[in-house]
């Protein structure tokens, strides 16, 4: 299930950091039920020892403005932000809660203009284009020689790249559908030309890629792609993914 918010500032403009990302997921996390709230944050959804939230959201769009001096991009007028999830009560309690409160970026509150249900593809789709809202991430955590951890990002040019997004779906294939569950094939093809975005959480580095991919073979896992993010970290703000047949404005390009 996926929504649309629209939010306007009572004024003129607003300024938020740079990667906005931890700031975008905090709202998220305050305007649910406490209880929803810690079930996401603390336990999740579990494959093995895998966990996984079940939620993505795209980047802030809207008509904005780098500023160089104090790092920050300021927003003016309406900002755009679209949120998915395959758990139904995650999206409607989340809308009903933003709805009747509104939200707070960085002490600024922001009014709901406008929300929109976006409509879900025919279930017999077999082949959907998408292009990125929010870069899509693919990773290794390696051991160093010496001892320690390393986190290893891969770029569409790789093969593990790939493989990684392939195999994240069918695990969120097999939490929603049931551990039993067999899929048909998919094919995860990168088209045209990708940008690597550089973006801290929290402190930490994250490497992701924007651009276009060709979904292609069962469509529960294409569903999946759009309703629950692709690739990893998606409840931080990576991989939510929009049909580039459907339009979309946006005059913000992730930075």
């Amino acid at each position: 299930m996926r929504i649309s918010f629209t939010f306007q500032s009572e004024k003129p403009y607003i300024d938020l950091p740079i990667s906005y990302n931890y700031l975008v997921q905090s709202v998220i996390y305050r305007n649910l039920k406490s209880e929803l709230a810690t079930f996401l944050h603390e336990e999740g959804f579990h494959l093995g020892k895998r966990k996984f939230t079940l939620f993505v959201f795209s980047r802030l769009m809207g008509q904005s403005q780098f500023l160089r001096e104090s790092k920050k991009i300021r927003f003016f007028g309406p900002i755009r932000l679209m949120l998915a999830s395959p758990f139904e009560p995650f999206i409607r309690g989340i809308s009903q809660i933003i709805l009747k409160k509104g939200i707070y970026f960085a002490e600024e509150r922001l009014q709901v203009t406008k929300l929109e249900d976006i409509p879900k593809l025919r279930t017999d789709q077999e082949s959907v284009q998408v292009m990125t809202l929010s870069p899509v991430v693919a990773y290794s955590t390696l051991l160093k020689p010496e001892g320690g951890k390393y986190t290893l990002y891969f770029t569409p040019k790789e093969w593990d790249y790939i493989r990684i997004l392939t195999e994240n779906l069918i695990r969120k294939g097999k939490i929603i559908y049931g551990e039993e569950t067999s899929f048909n094939p998919l094919q995860i093809r990168p088209v045209g030309r990708f940008k690597q975005e550089v973006v801290l959480y929290k402190g930490t580095v994250v490497k992701g890629h924007s651009g276009g991919f060709i979904l292609e073979g069962d469509p529960r896992l294409i569903d999946i792609a759009l309703d629950a993010g692709l690739g990893s970290k998606n409840s931080m703000g990576f991989g939510f993914v929009y049909p580039r047949a459907e339009e979309i404005s946006s005059t913000h390009e992730w930075r």
